[in-house]
Protein backbone atom coordinates (compact mmCIF):
# COMPACT_ATOMS: atom_id res chain seq x y z
CA UNK A 1 0.00 0.00 0.00
CA UNK A 2 1.72 2.79 -1.08
CA UNK A 3 -0.06 5.61 0.26
CA UNK A 4 0.26 4.32 3.53
CA UNK A 5 4.17 5.42 3.16
CA UNK A 6 3.01 8.60 1.28
CA UNK A 7 1.07 9.72 4.61
CA UNK A 8 4.15 8.52 6.83
CA UNK A 9 6.34 11.13 5.10
CA UNK A 10 3.86 13.90 4.41
CA UNK A 11 1.26 15.51 6.53
CA UNK A 12 -1.94 15.49 5.90
CA UNK A 13 -5.72 16.18 7.88
CA UNK A 14 -6.58 12.82 9.33
CA UNK A 15 -10.45 12.74 7.68
CA UNK A 16 -7.88 13.02 4.69
CA UNK A 17 -5.86 9.93 5.10
CA UNK A 18 -8.85 7.50 6.27
CA UNK A 19 -10.74 8.62 3.48
CA UNK A 20 -7.31 8.09 0.94
CA UNK A 21 -6.39 4.80 2.17
CA UNK A 22 -10.26 3.68 2.13
CA UNK A 23 -10.11 4.76 -1.67
CA UNK A 24 -6.71 2.78 -2.12
CA UNK A 25 -8.01 -0.37 -0.82
CA UNK A 26 -11.38 -0.13 -3.01
CA UNK A 27 -9.26 0.71 -6.43
CA UNK A 28 -7.01 -2.35 -5.62
CA UNK A 29 -10.23 -4.61 -4.80
CA UNK A 30 -11.52 -4.27 -8.17
CA UNK A 31 -9.14 -6.30 -10.80
CA UNK A 32 -9.55 -3.80 -13.60
CA UNK A 33 -9.02 -0.78 -11.54
CA UNK A 34 -5.98 -2.00 -9.68
CA UNK A 35 -4.66 -2.90 -13.55
CA UNK A 36 -5.46 1.04 -14.57
CA UNK A 37 -3.41 1.88 -11.70
CA UNK A 38 -1.08 0.12 -11.99
CA UNK A 39 -0.58 0.18 -15.98
CA UNK A 40 -0.53 4.01 -15.12
CA UNK A 41 2.49 4.11 -12.63
CA UNK A 42 4.29 1.52 -14.72
CA UNK A 43 4.16 3.78 -17.67
CA UNK A 44 5.16 6.61 -15.96
CA UNK A 45 8.10 4.83 -14.54
CA UNK A 46 9.31 3.89 -18.22
CA UNK A 47 8.88 7.23 -20.36
CA UNK A 48 9.08 9.62 -17.58
CA UNK A 49 6.05 11.09 -19.16
CA UNK A 50 2.71 11.38 -18.63
CA UNK A 51 0.29 10.22 -21.56
CA UNK A 52 -2.90 12.68 -20.11
CA UNK A 53 -5.73 11.08 -22.38
CA UNK A 54 -4.52 7.54 -21.49
CA UNK A 55 -4.18 8.88 -17.81
CA UNK A 56 -7.55 10.59 -18.06
CA UNK A 57 -9.17 7.61 -18.86
CA UNK A 58 -8.04 5.39 -16.80
CA UNK A 59 -9.20 7.91 -13.83
CA UNK A 60 -12.89 7.96 -15.04
CA UNK A 61 -12.76 3.89 -15.36
CA UNK A 62 -11.51 3.63 -12.31
CA UNK A 63 -14.09 6.13 -10.49
CA UNK A 64 -16.73 4.74 -12.59
CA UNK A 65 -16.22 1.28 -11.76
CA UNK A 66 -15.48 1.81 -7.64
CA UNK A 67 -17.92 4.73 -7.04
CA UNK A 68 -14.79 7.01 -5.71
CA UNK A 69 -15.09 10.53 -6.79
CA UNK A 70 -13.49 11.14 -9.85
CA UNK A 71 -10.91 14.03 -8.52
CA UNK A 72 -10.29 11.27 -5.38
CA UNK A 73 -8.96 8.74 -7.65
CA UNK A 74 -6.90 11.24 -9.27
CA UNK A 75 -5.15 11.80 -6.23
CA UNK A 76 -4.42 8.18 -5.43
CA UNK A 77 -2.92 7.66 -9.26
CA UNK A 78 -0.96 10.92 -9.19
CA UNK A 79 0.46 10.17 -5.34
CA UNK A 80 1.34 6.66 -6.80
CA UNK A 81 3.96 8.47 -9.39
CA UNK A 82 5.85 10.43 -6.72
CA UNK A 83 7.96 7.29 -6.13
CA UNK A 84 9.73 7.64 -9.55
CA UNK A 85 9.44 11.33 -9.45
CA UNK A 86 12.12 10.84 -6.83
CA UNK A 87 13.74 8.55 -8.38
CA UNK A 88 13.91 11.20 -11.19
CA UNK A 89 15.40 13.67 -8.83
CA UNK A 90 17.68 11.88 -7.85
CA UNK A 91 19.21 10.70 -11.30
CA UNK A 92 19.22 14.68 -11.83
CA UNK A 93 21.70 15.11 -8.84
CA UNK A 94 18.87 16.50 -7.22
CA UNK A 95 18.00 16.33 -3.03
CA UNK A 96 15.23 14.66 -1.76
CA UNK A 97 14.56 17.43 -0.35
CA UNK A 98 13.56 19.05 -3.08
CA UNK A 99 11.51 16.07 -4.42
CA UNK A 100 9.66 16.76 -1.16
CA UNK A 101 8.83 20.11 -1.48
CA UNK A 102 7.63 19.82 -4.94
CA UNK A 103 5.40 17.06 -3.45
CA UNK A 104 4.09 18.97 -0.95
CA UNK A 105 1.96 21.03 -4.00
CA UNK A 106 -0.36 18.23 -3.85
CA UNK A 107 -1.48 18.80 -0.09
CA UNK A 108 -1.98 22.91 -1.40
CA UNK A 109 -4.29 21.15 -4.23
CA UNK A 110 -5.83 18.72 -2.14
CA UNK A 111 -6.80 21.37 0.57
CA UNK A 112 -8.26 23.58 -1.99
CA UNK A 113 -10.14 20.93 -3.47
CA UNK A 114 -11.69 20.33 -0.49
CA UNK A 115 -12.75 23.60 0.41
CA UNK A 116 -14.52 23.97 -3.25
CA UNK A 117 -15.82 20.80 -4.01
CA UNK A 118 -16.25 19.05 -0.74
CA UNK A 119 -14.13 16.51 -1.73
CA UNK A 120 -10.25 15.56 -0.75
CA UNK A 121 -8.74 15.22 -4.00
CA UNK A 122 -7.09 17.22 -7.22
CA UNK A 123 -8.97 18.76 -9.27
CA UNK A 124 -6.06 19.98 -11.84
CA UNK A 125 -4.47 17.07 -13.85
CA UNK A 126 -2.11 19.22 -16.13
CA UNK A 127 -0.75 20.73 -12.92
CA UNK A 128 -0.44 17.72 -11.69
CA UNK A 129 1.42 16.48 -14.78
CA UNK A 130 3.71 19.29 -14.83
CA UNK A 131 5.34 18.75 -11.14
CA UNK A 132 5.15 15.03 -12.00
CA UNK A 133 6.96 15.79 -15.01
CA UNK A 134 9.97 18.51 -13.75
CA UNK A 135 8.29 21.38 -15.79
CA UNK A 136 7.72 23.12 -12.05
CA UNK A 137 10.00 23.29 -9.02
CA UNK A 138 9.15 24.31 -5.89
CA UNK A 139 12.16 26.49 -4.63
CA UNK A 140 11.18 27.64 -0.84
CA UNK A 141 7.99 30.18 -0.72
CA UNK A 142 7.48 30.15 -4.51
CA UNK A 143 7.34 27.76 -7.75
CA UNK A 144 9.01 28.27 -10.68
CA UNK A 145 8.27 26.90 -14.48
CA UNK A 146 10.75 28.01 -16.97
CA UNK A 147 9.04 29.73 -19.94
CA UNK A 148 9.48 32.30 -22.86
CA UNK A 149 8.51 35.96 -22.39
CA UNK A 150 5.24 36.46 -22.41
CA UNK A 151 3.84 39.44 -20.55
CA UNK A 152 3.62 41.91 -23.47
CA UNK A 153 2.58 41.32 -27.35
CA UNK A 154 6.03 43.83 -27.98
CA UNK A 155 9.27 43.72 -27.68
CA UNK A 156 10.83 46.03 -24.78
CA UNK A 157 14.07 46.66 -22.92
CA UNK A 158 14.68 46.27 -18.85
CA UNK A 159 18.29 46.96 -17.82
CA UNK A 160 20.25 45.98 -20.25
CA UNK A 161 17.73 43.05 -21.26
CA UNK A 162 15.93 42.69 -24.34
CA UNK A 163 12.38 41.12 -23.80
CA UNK A 164 11.26 39.47 -27.17
CA UNK A 165 7.86 37.93 -26.73
CA UNK A 166 8.19 34.40 -27.27
CA UNK A 167 11.93 34.33 -27.49
CA UNK A 168 13.60 35.59 -24.03
CA UNK A 169 14.11 32.95 -21.53
CA UNK A 170 11.64 33.15 -18.14
CA UNK A 171 11.01 31.71 -15.05
CA UNK A 172 7.27 31.94 -14.67
CA UNK A 173 6.22 32.12 -11.17
CA UNK A 174 3.62 30.15 -9.17
CA UNK A 175 2.14 31.63 -5.58
CA UNK A 176 1.26 28.17 -3.48
CA UNK A 177 -1.72 28.30 -0.67
CA UNK A 178 1.25 28.32 1.48
CA UNK A 179 0.81 30.84 4.12
CA UNK A 180 1.98 33.82 4.40
CA UNK A 181 4.11 36.26 2.03
CA UNK A 182 6.98 36.92 3.76
CA UNK A 183 9.47 39.34 2.15
CA UNK A 184 12.24 37.47 3.19
CA UNK A 185 11.21 34.59 2.29
CA UNK A 186 10.20 35.92 -1.73
CA UNK A 187 13.86 36.90 -1.87
CA UNK A 188 15.06 33.90 -0.54
CA UNK A 189 13.06 32.13 -3.12
CA UNK A 190 14.28 34.31 -5.67
CA UNK A 191 18.12 33.47 -4.56
CA UNK A 192 17.48 29.95 -4.89
CA UNK A 193 15.82 29.84 -8.30
CA UNK A 194 18.57 31.86 -9.41
CA UNK A 195 20.96 29.45 -8.36
CA UNK A 196 18.87 27.05 -9.42
CA UNK A 197 18.98 27.84 -13.01
CA UNK A 198 22.06 29.78 -14.05
CA UNK A 199 21.39 28.39 -18.12
CA UNK A 200 18.83 31.16 -17.85
CA UNK A 201 20.93 33.40 -17.07
CA UNK A 202 21.75 37.20 -18.94
CA UNK A 203 24.48 38.96 -17.69
CA UNK A 204 24.11 37.73 -14.63
CA UNK A 205 20.46 38.81 -14.31
CA UNK A 206 16.94 36.44 -14.54
CA UNK A 207 14.07 37.20 -15.61
CA UNK A 208 10.68 36.29 -13.44
CA UNK A 209 7.34 36.47 -15.35
CA UNK A 210 3.71 36.78 -13.62
CA UNK A 211 0.26 36.39 -14.51
CA UNK A 212 -2.12 36.21 -11.42
CA UNK A 213 -4.82 37.68 -9.28
CA UNK A 214 -2.51 38.14 -6.27
CA UNK A 215 -0.80 40.63 -8.40
CA UNK A 216 -3.61 42.52 -9.76
CA UNK A 217 -2.85 46.21 -9.01
CA UNK A 218 -6.21 47.30 -8.15
CA UNK A 219 -5.76 45.78 -4.91
CA UNK A 220 -3.00 48.08 -3.65
CA UNK A 221 -6.30 50.30 -3.30
CA UNK A 222 -7.10 48.50 0.09
CA UNK A 223 -4.28 46.81 0.97
CA UNK A 224 -2.58 48.37 3.78
CA UNK A 225 1.10 49.36 2.58
CA UNK A 226 2.96 47.58 4.55
CA UNK A 227 1.15 44.16 4.58
CA UNK A 228 3.03 41.01 2.91
CA UNK A 229 1.19 41.00 -0.69
CA UNK A 230 0.87 44.75 -1.09
CA UNK A 231 5.01 44.64 -0.50
CA UNK A 232 4.93 41.44 -2.57
CA UNK A 233 2.81 43.19 -5.58
CA UNK A 234 5.35 46.29 -6.04
CA UNK A 235 8.78 43.52 -6.23
CA UNK A 236 7.13 43.53 -9.68
CA UNK A 237 6.89 46.00 -12.50
CA UNK A 238 3.35 45.59 -13.29
CA UNK A 239 3.08 45.32 -17.18
CA UNK A 240 -0.53 45.09 -17.65
CA UNK A 241 -3.74 44.20 -16.10
CA UNK A 242 -7.08 43.14 -17.02
CA UNK A 243 -10.72 43.07 -15.13
CA UNK A 244 -12.15 39.57 -14.76
CA UNK A 245 -15.78 40.90 -13.79
CA UNK A 246 -17.24 37.18 -13.03
CA UNK A 247 -13.72 36.50 -10.90
CA UNK A 248 -12.75 33.04 -11.85
CA UNK A 249 -10.02 33.38 -9.46
CA UNK A 250 -12.51 33.45 -6.47
CA UNK A 251 -11.91 30.16 -5.51
CA UNK A 252 -8.12 30.64 -5.11
CA UNK A 253 -9.23 33.48 -2.61
CA UNK A 254 -12.61 32.11 -0.70
CA UNK A 255 -13.11 28.38 -2.19
CA UNK A 256 -16.16 28.79 -3.80
CA UNK A 257 -17.10 30.47 -7.20
CA UNK A 258 -18.60 33.79 -7.67
CA UNK A 259 -22.17 32.98 -9.08
CA UNK A 260 -23.64 34.55 -5.91
CA UNK A 261 -21.26 38.12 -6.17
CA UNK A 262 -20.30 39.14 -3.24
CA UNK A 263 -22.77 38.97 -0.23
CA UNK A 264 -21.72 35.24 0.52
CA UNK A 265 -17.98 35.33 0.58
CA UNK A 266 -16.19 34.60 3.93
CA UNK A 267 -14.64 37.31 5.42
CA UNK A 268 -12.69 35.45 8.14
CA UNK A 269 -9.02 36.62 7.35
CA UNK A 270 -8.51 40.40 6.68
CA UNK A 271 -7.59 39.51 2.95
CA UNK A 272 -11.10 38.23 2.00
CA UNK A 273 -12.73 40.65 4.64
CA UNK A 274 -11.07 43.47 2.60
CA UNK A 275 -11.34 41.80 -0.60
CA UNK A 276 -15.22 41.39 -0.24
CA UNK A 277 -15.49 44.87 1.20
CA UNK A 278 -14.34 46.15 -2.06
CA UNK A 279 -16.88 43.96 -4.07
CA UNK A 280 -18.99 45.77 -1.90
CA UNK A 281 -17.99 48.96 -3.00
CA UNK A 282 -18.32 47.93 -6.59
CA UNK A 283 -14.63 46.72 -6.89
CA UNK A 284 -13.85 44.55 -9.81
CA UNK A 285 -12.02 41.65 -10.10
CA UNK A 286 -9.18 41.27 -12.15
CA UNK A 287 -5.65 39.99 -12.58
CA UNK A 288 -2.16 41.51 -13.33
CA UNK A 289 1.22 40.76 -15.74
CA UNK A 290 4.35 41.88 -14.05
CA UNK A 291 7.89 41.09 -14.40
CA UNK A 292 10.98 40.91 -12.10
CA UNK A 293 14.55 41.22 -13.00
CA UNK A 294 17.42 39.91 -10.18
CA UNK A 295 20.47 40.10 -10.02
CA UNK A 296 20.92 36.90 -7.39
CA UNK A 297 20.97 39.71 -4.54
CA UNK A 298 18.39 42.01 -4.94
CA UNK A 299 15.17 42.86 -7.68
CA UNK A 300 16.52 46.02 -9.80
CA UNK A 301 14.21 48.63 -9.56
Amino acid sequence: MFMKEFFDTFDYPEEAVGFFLDAERRINDNSETEKLLDESTRRFETTDDIDMEKLGAAIDRTAELTGVPRRSVAFVFFTAMTGHLRDMYRKSALSDELWHDAVRDFGFKNRECHETYGEWGLFADWWHRDFLTMRIFALGRLQYQPAKYGMTDETIERHGLKLIPGETDALSIHIPSDGRLRGEDVIDSLKKAYDFFPDRRVDGKLLFQCSSWIIYPKMLDFMTPGSNLSRFIRCFEILGEKEEPDFPDCWRLYGRDYSEGPSVLRRDTTLRRQYAEWLDKGGVPGRGRGIIIFDGEKILR
